[in-house]
């Protein structure tokens, strides 16, 4: 009876960390996948031709080269601390818990690389108004690690990793000068893994699967100086198989399990105008799905074990947007760009190992002709979320509830990190682009 109690109890805190490790906005990062898109802030819907377009607006495209290469690789740094504030004698006395001193973020540097290609047919020496591409990356998910505590008695989690590398083959099709419409299937593999200690008992384990989704974007310029992106993706579900080990009490047991890895719809649209014949000045709003992750199910296909629901009751997420790019010379271009990214994770389901804030970012960039058809791009990101407070209300609502049975209910349980959670982040990019 007591290791059934275990096995429910680590279930319901393995879900909360196996959705990943966010910073703003949730699980996924606020600037992503290339320099140029970094460098405006992220506001690229209405003006992207590379092939990341198959990510930012499928239908950009038709209005690139008839052929482009595309590589780059973000480098991630992130400074994220929780400080626990307990309202009962755990936190205070001359000799108070482990727990309660500052505890930060221990993640290496992580490189991120995208990769991306789009050709346009030519037909007859007439090019073709159909491009196609493909592009890999990884967009959604994260990674955080924290040091154990000397105390293998207190609870932990100390490594958890969520994320999905995404392999994305479309097309556009320019139906006139002036519009076009895209599209991109994209098939994701998911990749969870987890270590913790004594959360209530120590486990590892790792799972990996695939989904499928897909991009929609139409881009519109209706005059030479301004242009309109939208786009919509669907959400996206990985069935993970996975295996961890359990340690009961009684020394570790292998068990495997199932778990829908879900990422959520989302959607863009944006304006770019070209004020002069060198500045181009752009605004985005991006919308995520993020209140999708309500639920989390695990399954035991192997042992007697219900599934286990976990309920997150996350919020959508809104990130607003506006780049700058300024024309310098010939082969010579700057950009600047900046935001603001909402929170998704409420208190009662923020954890130190998924912990999430208003966020206000800044970037630049700058690109700069090598040789015939090639460029190199760079950008900075530096993304500052807001301090979150997060009271210790467990004694107005008597600690976690679980109703039903294994299952926590965000609406009864006690917040279960309360304390102040803070995070800076800085992403370098560096990439190249060939275009012919």
């Amino acid at each position: 009876m007591i290791a059934r109690c275990l096995q429910v109890g680590t279930v319901a805190g393995l879900a909360v960390a196996l959705t990943g490790a966010a910073l703003a906005g949730g699980p996924a990062r606020s600037n992503a996948l290339s320099a140029r898109a970094t460098g405006m802030g992220g506001a690229v819907s209405a003006v992207v031709d590379d092939p990341s377009a198959l990510h930012f607006n499928p239908a950009g495209l038709a209005f690139g080269a008839s052929g482009s290469l595309l590589f780059s690789v973000e480098v991630v740094s992130v400074d994220r601390e929780y400080t626990p504030r307990f309202a009962d004698a755990t936190c205070s006395g001359d000799a108070p818990s482990e727990l309660c001193e500052p505890q930060a973020l221990e993640n290496g540097i992580l490189p991120l690389p995208t990769i991306g290609y789009a050709y346009r047919p030519t037909i007859d020496g007439t090019p073709s108004r159909l491009t196609v591409g493909i592009g890999a990356w990884a967009y959604f998910g994260g990674v955080a690690d924290f040091a154990p505590f000397d105390n293998q008695q207190l609870p932990a989690y100390e490594e958890t990793t969520s994320f999905a590398i995404e392999i994305a083959p479309g097309f556009s099709y320019e139906v006139n000068d002036k519009l076009a419409i895209g599209a991109a299937l994209r098939i994701g593999i998911g990749v969870v893994s987890l270590v913790s200690t004594n959360k209530p008992i120590d486990a590892n384990l790792d799972g990996v699967g695939l989904g499928v989704g897909g991009n929609l974007g139409i881009m519109l310029k209706p005059t030479d100086r301004l242009s309109i992106g939208a786009v919509y993706r669907t959400a996206m579900t990985n069935s993970i198989d996975g295996e961890g080990d359990f340690d009961f009490g009684n020394g570790p047991r292998t068990v495997s399990f199932d778990l829908q890895q879900q990422w959520p719809q989302s959607a863009g649209f944006g304006v770019a105008v070209h004020a002069t014949e060198r500045l181009l000045l752009s605004g985005q709003v991006d919308w995520i799905d993020w209140s999708r992750l309500n639920t989390i199910r695990f399954a035991f296909p192997a042992v007697d074990l219900p599934d286990q629901v976990i309920l997150l009751d996350w919020n959508d997420n809104l990130i607003l947007r506006a780049g700058a790019e300024l024309r310098l010379g010939e082969r010579a271009t700057a950009r600047l760009g900046g935001g603001y990214d909402s929170r998704v994770i409420p208190d009662r389901t923020t954890d130190r190992a998924l912990s999430d804030g208003h966020a206000v970012f800044g970037t630049a960039g700058v690109s700069v002709g090598i040789a015939d058809g090639w460029t190199l791009d760079g950008s900075i990101e530096v993304n500052q979320t807001m301090t979150v407070e997060i009271e210790d209300n467990s004694d107005e609502l008597g600690g976690v509830i679980l109703n039903p049975p294994g299952s926590i209910s965000p609406a009864t349980a006690a917040n279960p990190a309360p304390g102040d959670h803070d995070a800076r982040t800085l992403a370098l990019t560096i990439g190249f682009r060939f275009q012919h």
